[in-house]
């Protein structure tokens, strides 16, 4: 009896390794049909630049007419007139604005 008994756990044994396979082959192919196959979904986001209301940096009105005046210029491409737009340029206070940018980047 006790060796219809091992034959028995033998037999048992190789047949649930085959039975293992096949199941985990099918959760990988649902896995793979479910998951895989459908395409990832649209990224429908639009970067927009924040409305004056969220945007927490202060503006100056000097700051407002300094780009103003930057949008003024002359939309000749003559020598003269490249010139001319050169001298109006005010480049003084670049210094000053960088120093206020590098000890607010910690630089």
């Amino acid at each position: 009896m006790t060796t219809d008994n091992t034959l028995n756990e033998t037999t048992t044994q190789k047949s649930f390794w085959p039975k293992l396979f096949w199941l985990l082959l099918i959760i990988a192919l649902i896995y793979f049909f479910f998951f895989c196959s459908t395409p990832p979904p649209a990224n429908n986001t639009t970067t927009t630049r924040p409305t004056p209301e969220t945007n927490r940096e202060p503006e100056s009105p000097t700051a407002y007419a300094e780009v103003q005046s930057l949008n003024t210029l002359s939309p000749s491409d003559e020598l003269s007139a490249i010139e001319a737009d050169l001298k109006s340029t005010n480049l003084d206070t670049l210094d000053k604005e960088m120093v206020i940018i590098e000890n607010e980047l910690g630089l």
